[in-house]
């Protein structure tokens, strides 16, 4: 049998940085549309320094579509006091986007490079979707403005056969089976889902 607690079986790392770094899960970058129907990406990039006297950083972020390539730039600086955790913000603003939708599951890539006296001390990169979604009473759900019958199962953490220790290829033949079966939705039921599922 397992336990849930029962040592690593996730993927783990070792993460040397330096001392002027970007925060682990530090940047939140998600496309929003705006009342007047232009798209953009709010970046808020979470800093920290373990140094011991303040550091001005500049930090860029550039949205990167599926193809590799470079959609728009934008950059700001930041003063990072030792121990401190101040928050970089800046704004990409997206012309026309591939929507992100169920079937055509369109991502883009946000990366984030913070550069200290003009060398890179460390850099992030943060998947992305452009979509619209809302719940309407008497209507159900809609993404990108379009009715979609949600259909979908609860699933636990764990697959039959491994436990909680669960191979990327298994996650990745899960879902492929749950599709095939019509499923486009999906249920996290009672733990965190490891990060490559999601």
């Amino acid at each position: 049998w397992w336990y849930e607690g029962a040592g690593l079986y996730r993927h783990a790392w070792l993460v040397k940085r330096n001392p002027v770094h970007i925060e682990t899960d530090g940047v939140y970058a998600n496309p929003v549309r705006n009342p007047n129907g232009q798209w953009s990406v709010p970046v808020e990039v979470a800093l920290y320094s373990s140094g011991k006297a303040p550091a001005t950083v500049e930090v860029e972020s550039t949205l990167i579509d599926s193809s590799g390539k470079a959609v728009v730039s934008a950059r700001t600086q930041a003063t990072v006091d030792p121990l401190k955790e101040p928050v970089a913000k800046l704004t990409l603003a997206v012309a026309s986007p591939r929507l992100w939708s169920v079937d055509e599951p369109a991502l883009y890539s946000v990366h984030t490079v913070v550069k200290q006296d003009g060398a890179n001390v460390d850099e992030v990169t943060t998947q992305c979707g452009f979509r619209t979604i809302r719940f309407d009473p008497d209507k159900g759900f809609f993404l990108n403005d379009q009715p979609v019958k949600l259909k979908g199962t609860a699933n636990h953490q764990d697959h039959a056969g491994v436990g909680v220790a669960v191979p990327d290829s298994i996650w990745d033949f899960r879902v492929r089976r749950l599709k095939e079966m019509g499923s486009n939705a999906y249920r996290c039921a009672h733990n965190a889902l490891a990060a490559e599922f999601l």
